[in-house]
């Protein structure tokens, strides 16, 4: 049982100390911290044969988990090699790092937010400068089951935060090497134009060492820049960014049939092609969110190609 689950870690100081700091009552941190577990319910979903579990706040913990982002971890700089979960950066800004690189390699973690247990996020908040019972209060209101979750708001910006001593050994191991690294959360890219397949025995070294296991399957080296180099679902081969063709048709294919049959029809093929929601329900309205989010995508890479999908996609009747 993890530590941080007693009740009676909580003392009334801290929790005063720390509802001042989220500009939150002190009762109302307690009721949550009193019983926590009601706080949240817990659902999986499966894809590509992988399951994975969701812990979902409900309202008044997820106000505070925004809080905690808002007041205390957005304040904590992250390096200029983190793109994932990041303001004003993206798989766009990630892949753009690592354009027209001769040589590629891609690292992935595994188990990546279960593996950060809660030892390690009050390790974080110690660092930012709580006290032992403030840090406790803050590691209970954003872990559960003795790790980060997938699902509490608070997790991404902790994963981040957690790889920053990563970051700095791989600056270090790189030196005055022409070598980028970009983060997207679990997902690490290399690029240069040396062969990299070399450097992929101390990094493992590295994420082993920082407490992370790595798929071997996935830390391998992509092939050189004539051929196809996909990170973050975008082509880098050229000196500008694409979509691959796949995507751009099955998009195509599915607003045209939008049009011809009701988005209502297109649900299911938009899914089996970019994947289901990741939590919410497949609603028209989320379908239509979707299906505008990758629009947007394609505004950022091929602007003429955005104008054609856009327009028709302005004539479909949602209703």
């Amino acid at each position: 049982m993890c530590a941080v689950n007693e009740r009676n870690y909580f003392d009334t100081p801290s929790i005063q100390s720390v509802a001042e700091k989220l500009r939150l009552s002190a009762n109302a941190l307690h009721e949550v911290l009193d019983k926590f577990h009601t706080h949240y319910r817990k659902k999986s979903e499966t894809k590509s044969g992988k399951t994975r579990t969701y812990h979902c706040p409900f309202p008044v913990l997820r106000d505070i988990q925004k809080r905690i982002n808002k007041y205390i971890l957005k304040a904590i700089p992250l390096p200029s090699s983190m793109h994932g979960y990041v303001a004003k950066r993206s798989i766009l800004t990630n892949a753009t790092v690592h354009l027209g690189k001769k040589n590629i390699a891609n690292v992935d973690i595994k188990s990546f937010f279960p593996s950060i247990h809660y030892q390690r996020v009050q390790r974080i908040f110690r660092q930012i400068g709580f006290n032992e019972g403030e840090t406790l209060v803050l590691t209970r209101l954003t872990t559960a089951d003795c790790c980060v979750p997938h699902g509490f708001p608070t997790s991404p910006r902790l994963a981040n935060l957690v790889l920053i001593n990563a970051d700095k050994r791989l600056r270090d191991l790189f030196g005055q090497q022409k070598i980028n690294h970009t983060f997207y959360s679990d997902d690490i890219t290399i690029s240069g134009n040396k062969n990299l397949r070399q450097l992929l025995q101390p990094i493992r070294t590295i994420f082993r060492q920082e407490g992370f296991r790595i798929h071997r399957k996935e830390s391998s080296p992509q092939k050189p820049y004539f051929k196809r180099q996909k990170i973050t679902g975008l082509l880098v081969n050229n000196k500008r960014l694409n979509l691959p063709r796949e995507d751009i048709r099955s998009l195509e294919a599915i607003i045209h049939n939008c049009l011809v049959k009701g988005p209502s029809s297109q649900i299911a093929e938009f899914e089996a092609h970019f994947g289901p929601p990741k939590r919410e329900l497949s609603t028209v309205q989320k379908f239509k969110e979707r299906v505008l989010g990758k629009l947007n995508n394609v505004r950022r890479v091929n602007c003429d190609q955005y104008k054609k999908l856009k327009k028709d996609f302005d004539r479909i009747d949602w209703n």
